[in-house]
């Protein structure tokens, strides 16, 4: 027999507990995703279900749309420097995960004791037209009449420097896109390049997220750099645990009267860092690598001028520009730093 509970977030069958996410971790790929739900999915209120990506609001080109990978990815999430015509950012993608709210929530069987969901796709944030199809099928999927249970948003991020020039390294093709020279960039880039590099402006991203999910006081922001920094890693991770759940003693596992889990997060858990082949760069000892970085992080570049959003959406906080304007190559080199 199965009921839904008074929350309309939970559901039961067969005496499991399942419960749709009450958390969304949207971003970024190769930003240390993986090894953040691996610290979440230890604490004894949390689970990621039965696995840490659900792909649920993932999308795909839809069969005969003559939408490909590639031009899905031409627009960037709110339009404002589209490197394409195309009229409808949405048009001709489907989405992965299918079903009602129920089949999402039997996806996540709650262990004894957790008290909340959460699913971690680092594909929901930065790709283009699929970001923003991510973005709309999120508000519409946990919208139930006039009330919202929108999950909280979490995004790690990565220095966008060194994300993008893992990506393409010529000088030329560097120059022309740190120039926003669009044009110039089709005629010496890869048009993949081209068409991904918008990706990598956080902000055009992070404020359509705002302003469809909730706002700054939902969406959660984790700097890569200070997530796999092994003397920065407990504050991010509990930090973030106290946005989720609360500030009480207890989200982190603690009791005065010494019962119950051991304390949250242990230093043998946060000692692991997973993926650790995702979040370094190989390329980051190449002279054009470096030539690369150091054309985009100069003050004037297209992702400097991101970065200045990013941190005026962030309510000032510096913390969101990588690079300082008169020392860019020094602060763009701290992310070969991985360990």
């Amino acid at each position: 027999e199965e009921e839904e509970e008074d929350d309309e977030r939970c559901y039961w069958s067969s005496s499991t507990r399942y419960c749709l996410p009450s958390i969304l971790g949207v971003g970024t790929v190769n930003s240390g995703t993986t090894s953040l739900a691996h610290y979440l999915n230890a604490h004894p209120l949390l689970t990621y279900g039965t696995k840490k990506e659900h792909h649920f609001f993932r999308f795909r080109p839809a069969a005969g749309s003559g939408v490909t990978l590639s031009t899905g990815r031409q627009v960037d999430v709110n339009l404002t420097h589209s490197t394409t015509t195309t009229a409808a950012p949405t048009a001709g993608l489907a989405q992965v995960g299918r079903g009602s709210r129920r089949d999402y929530a039997l996806e996540f069987p709650m262990p004894p004791g957790a008290t909340k969901a959460f699913d971690f796709d680092p594909c929901y944030l930065g790709h283009g037209a699929y970001s923003r199809a991510s973005m709309l099928a999120i508000g519409d999927f946990f919208l139930q009449g006039d009330r919202m249970l929108l999950p909280k948003i979490v995004a790690v991020l990565r220095n966008p420097a060194t994300q993008s020039c893992r990506r393409q390294r010529k000088v030329p093709c560097a120059a022309a896109l740190a120039a926003s020279n669009w044009t110039g960039a089709r005629d010496v880039c890869a048009p993949p390049v081209v068409d991904n590099f918008h990706n990598y402006c956080y902000s055009e991203h992070v404020e359509e997220w705002h302003r469809h999910l909730g706002g700054q006081d939902n969406v959660y922001l984790v700097k890569s750099e200070e997530l796999r920094n092994g003397d920065t890693r407990r504050t991010v991770v509990t930090d973030l645990v106290r946005f989720l759940l609360g500030d009480d003693g207890s989200v982190l596992g603690r009791r005065s009267d010494g019962r119950g889990p051991p304390p949250w997060p242990g230093d043998a858990l946060l000692s692991e860092m997973l993926n650790v082949h995702a979040t370094k760069s190989s390329q980051t000892q190449t002279d054009d690598f470096q030539r690369c970085v150091d054309l985009q992080t100069r003050p004037d570049s297209f992702l400097s001028k991101c970065n200045e959003r990013l941190v005026a959406l962030r309510g000032g906080d510096p913390r969101w520009f990588w690079w300082s304007a008169s020392s860019s190559t020094s602060c763009a080199r701290d992310d070969v730093d991985t360990s």
